[in-house]
């Protein structure tokens, strides 16, 4: 556009020089495909490998959007094929993790937080949570940060289990309840509202 003088009307007006054409790529933000494989573990091959396949499920938006990202660099389709979560009594996971905590305590044997995750199945919030309600039972947790990831060393007799209606326990067990409905979540919710959600998170 430029400014030009109308001698008729004795002013000046916005003349237009050139339209230039916006492209749909200009527009929009191109979207990544996502495919729903829930269900049909039994499906996925080798001949998958140009897919981001998740086999986990997310307990937050947060997971889905590293894989998302992760799958945008690489310009991948990411196919969603997770499990169903098996449902546990939050008291169950409870005892196992307090179990892992006297074997490692009675052999002196170390394990990392990804570990104690993948063991009990639950996401680093709720593990830590857990930590600390075994430090109320009289554990001590030293972190060792010899190698990475920094491994755990449980150690100490724990105090009397009278104690297991402590704060931190409660807390640990609200935290597995909330963790279990969220995975719950993410195996039922739709792929649009998924795709929605990503494309979102986005801007």
């Amino acid at each position: 556009m430029e400014l030009d003088y109308n001698p008729y009307h004795k002013r000046y007006e916005v003349r237009l020089m050139a339209v230039r054409p916006s492209t749909e790529s200009e527009m929009k933000v191109p979207q990544m495909s996502i495919l729903d494989w829930r269900g049909r573990k039994d499906e996925i091959t080798h001949e998958n490998q140009s897919l981001i396949i998740l086999t986990e499920c997310p307990a937050c938006w947060d997971d889905l959007q590293q894989s998302w990202r992760s799958a945008r660099e690489r310009q991948q389709p990411v196919a969603i094929a997770y499990p169903e979560p098996q449902a546990i009594a939050p008291q169950e996971v409870w005892q196992k993790l307090l179990g892992i905590a006297k074997y490692l305590s009675r052999t002196g044997k170390t394990a990392n937080r990804q570990q104690l995750q993948t063991k009990l199945g639950l996401g680093e919030k709720a593990v830590n949570l857990g930590l600390e309600a075994l430090k109320d039972l009289g554990f001590t947790i030293i972190t060792l940060d010899t190698a990475a990831p920094a491994s755990l060393q449980i150690a100490s007799h724990p105090l009397e289990e009278a104690i297991a209606s402590s704060v931190a326990i409660n807390q640990f067990l609200a935290a597995v309840q909330e963790e279990q409905f969220r995975r719950q979540y993410f195996c039922k919710v739709s792929i649009s509202t998924i795709q929605a959600q990503l494309v979102n998170s986005e801007w």
